[in-house]
């Protein structure tokens, strides 16, 4: 379970106990399974991620970044779970 490429910003966990969604400041967000320690969804962005949360729902995980030249661009985003695949929302 080693794929960021930068330091770790935020780790949540699910409340099935069964994935947790890392944060990067690399402009990654991972979905772990940790029944098999893989990967199950890989969401990069040109941002650095600050922290990472799942939605009450937890379909859905939402970040809040920084620019990567230092200056902050209020970004709040948000990635939805499609059958199969993550998706912007």
């Amino acid at each position: 379970m080693k794929e960021h490429l930068g330091p770790i910003t935020g780790l949540r966990m699910r409340s099935n106990d069964e994935e947790v969604a890392s944060s990067s400041g690399d402009g990654s967000i991972i979905i772990w399974c940790l029944k098999k320690f893989i990967r199950r969804a890989l969401i990069l962005q040109d941002t650095l991620f600050l922290d990472v949360a799942w939605h009450p729902a937890e379909c859905q995980v939402s970040a809040d970044g920084q620019m990567k030249n230092g200056g902050f661009d209020s970004k709040f985003t948000r990635f939805s779970l499609i059958p199969g695949r993550w998706s912007h929302a």
